[in-house]
């Protein structure tokens, strides 16, 4: 590889925003933007990332972002939360409930929920408007009715999430100060560009973290965060506000070891360039200028260490700009720090306890996993006399939540939730007879591939869970040539207090962040001993 030729490199100080964007901001200072929503923007990924690249752009410049999405949301959801917050500009993304979470079943006239979506959203509209608010119309993202095996009726609701943006597009069009985002329409391209198995909504409705990121983009794009805030007119650019710069970026490692490692990334670029690379990351910030040669190239930015140093379960997030004149292109590099599991002899244990007392002792669960070549066998004991059932989703029910990340070393802890990613359940009940059901609830394959049972003891029930058949007709199980496997157990505690079901849960593994958000927050099981200590820190990068 060739080496970069680092022209200058110095920390920078705060300042109004870094220099060479062009055009015009849809922001401007002292906005306060509210994001109304659903459980997708409930889930809060989007709108952290719109505010990292806010941050980067304009350091000093007093912007809020926040959000009040509702989890089962539609949109004939109230404007109270939104409006309390006085906004000066509310972006809506709403939709997806008013099928799957109303009265509309497959083969009925979809007409008349389309009408009402659109009354709902011309109330919404004329509510922010008066209070002076721009509104931004966010398209809502389809549903992948290939999951249609689930809990959510997805049978028909790509067609009715497609009228709603035309619906959206009608009223911007119409409407002085409102704004059309076509998140749906980017956001299925994107998942039209990834590999057979790279999935955005793991159970049909939700993004995972990469999908998250799809509709940060959007809106970094479309509202030209890195663009002047000063400006007299608030638009949208109408796109990117900028080619990409000449150049394709990739991780060096994918695994940091500590933070004395440092970060390094691998430039391609068909010809010479000269690039201005920034970067922010906390309250740390830099900027390069740096001379690129044709082929590739590794570069290592110079982040301080106190910058990169993360606690386990920890994680923290960069954005890296490049650009060459009024090209570039804007990265988001994740870091998370996880546990690392060396297997002896091909087993590795642990325990899972309690924060708080319990009857039955803090010890809540002994877990094994054993690597047998081809297939991975977990069991162990779970201590819980009271074992309940009564609750609507099975993963709060008593029982025990398994997290696998079977993915090729290739895409292994990334962000999104691929087919290869599982939450699979292992639910136990006691009436009328104790009974232990497997209940495959993320991934692809889970049901033909694992065996699982349990058995009740004085003190709780013993639990087992081979996976070891095929995923599909074409892809055995056989984990023989893997490297790493993520794991987590969690043990979910449903007591009923006063007459209302109250699930506790218990960790093998506690990161800050939920797997559902984020699938690299998961443990190591480290087959091949390729990591030293007994924690690495995962590295992921987003952007083009």
């Amino acid at each position: 590889m060739s080496r970069i030729c680092i022209v200058t490199a110095a920390l920078l100080a705060l300042s109004g925003r870094w220099a060479g964007a062009a055009g015009q901001s849809l922001l401007r200072p002292g906005d306060r933007w509210v994001m109304d929503g659903d459980s997708i923007t409930h889930n809060d990924t989007y709108r952290r990332a719109v505010v990292l690249v806010q941050k980067h752009f304009h350091p000093t410049e007093p912007v809020a972002i926040t959000q009040v999405g509702v989890t089962g949301a539609t949109s004939a959801h109230g404007v109270e939360g939104a409006l309390s917050e006085k906004p000066t500009v509310v972006s809506i993304m709403l939709g997806v409930n008013n099928y799957i979470n109303s009265s509309f079943r497959y083969g009925m006239d979809i007409k008349p929920f389309v009408e009402s979506y659109r009354a709902d959203i011309e109330k919404k509209v004329r509510a922010y408007r008066e209070g002076g608010a721009v509104v931004l119309l966010l398209s809502p993202p389809l549903t992948d009715e290939r999951f249609d095996h689930g809990i959510y009726e997805l049978r028909g609701s790509r067609e009715f999430l497609k009228e709603c943006a035309k619906v959206l597009q009608e009223i911007a069009k119409s409407c002085e100060g409102v704004f059309y985002v076509p998140v749906q329409e980017e956001f299925e391209a994107f998942q039209q560009s990834l590999a057979d198995g790279q999935i955005l909504r793991c159970d049909g409705v939700h993004p995972s973290a990469l999908g998250q990121y799809r509709i940060a983009r959007t809106l970094w794009e479309h509202l030209n965060l890195a663009g002047d805030m000063r400006g007299d007119r608030r638009e949208l650019c109408g796109g990117s506000a900028a080619e990409p710069a000449p150049v394709r970026v990739s991780l060096a490692s994918r695994f940091m070891a500590d933070e004395r490692a440092g970060l390094s990334f691998v430039l391609k670029s068909e010809k010479s360039a000269r690039l201005t690379a920034t970067w922010s990351l906390g309250q740390a910030r830099g900027q390069q200028a740096l001379d690129v040669p044709a082929g590739e190239t590794v570069w290592k930015p110079e982040i301080p260490q106190e910058a990169l140093r993360l606690e386990p379960g920890e994680s923290a997030a960069m954005v890296l700009d490049l650009a060459d004149g009024a090209r570039r292109s804007v990265f988001i590099v994740d870091l998370f720090r996880v546990r690392v599991l060396h297997l002896t002899d091909g087993k590795v244990s642990g325990t899972v306890e309690s924060r708080v007392e319990r009857p039955e002792g803090r010890k809540v669960a002994d877990w094994t996993v054993e690597w047998h070549g081809t297939n991975l066998f977990v069991h162990g004991e779970t201590f819980d006399s009271d074992i309940e059932s009564g609750e609507f989703w099975p993963w709060a029910r008593d029982g025990v939540n398994f997290w696998f990340d079977f993915r090729p070393t290739e895409r292994f802890a990334d962000i999104g939730l691929d087919e290869e990613v599982h939450m699979a359940i292992l639910q136990v009940a006691d009436m009328p007879a104790f009974s232990a059901t497997l209940i495959p609830w993320l991934g692809r394959g889970m049901h033909l591939a694992a065996d699982a049972g349990a058995v009740r003891t004085p003190s709780g029930y013993k639990w087992h869970l081979n996976v070891s058949r095929y995923f599909t007709k074409s892809r055995r199980v056989d984990f023989s040539g893997r490297e790493f496997i993520g794991f987590n157990l969690i043990v979910p505690d449903l007591d009923i207090i006063e007459g209302k079901p109250v699930t506790t849960y218990h960790l093998a593994w506690d990161p800050r962040e939920p797997t559902d958000k984020r699938p690299d927050s998961l443990m190591i099981l480290d087959l091949r001993n390729r990591f030293a200590g007994d924690f690495i820190t995962n590295v992921h990068i987003f952007g083009w």
